[in-house]
């Protein structure tokens, strides 16, 4: 399981310095570097202790697909501040599945992201409606 994010801090991020990544790389930022070049803040505890359930990555696979995406940790998902590979459950299979999954319809897009995101943003009501004066019509 993953997560991506879309907009916010990391992801402006990731825009500033995604140009200069190559093809195919990955980049798992820690706690120092997402609190000085991130966050850009003083503060001593290890980001996310409270609020994350994994890691964060820069995922660069080519010029048109790059994506912040989270990764949980460990068994418990436990906060690692300076995370790895070997830190992020099943991080092999999440790196394989990534080529699998992409879209091209949007820049950095998942496919189940974007379904889901394409469902969600459906209104149940106006749908509904539309449905029912189109089958009225049609009778």
């Amino acid at each position: 399981m993953i997560g991506q994010e879309k907009s916010g801090a990391f992801f402006e991020h990731l825009q500033l310095i995604g140009h200069n990544a190559p093809s195919n790389s990955i980049y798992i930022p820690d706690n120092q570097y997402i609190r000085n070049e991130i966050q850009h803040s003083n503060l001593t505890g290890t980001y996310g202790r409270d609020t994350n359930y994994g890691a964060k990555l820069f995922v660069k696979i080519n010029d048109y697909h790059q994506m912040v995406l989270n990764i949980p940790t460990g068994i418990r998902g436990e906060c690692v501040e300076k995370p790895s590979v070997d830190n992020l459950i099943n991080f092999k299979n999440i790196i394989t599945t990534l080529n699998k999954i992409l879209s091209n319809r949007y820049e950095g897009a998942l496919i189940p992201i974007e379904l889901a995101n394409g469902v969600a943003s459906l209104s149940t009501y106006p749908s509904a409606k539309v449905l029912e004066l189109f089958t009225e019509s049609v009778h």
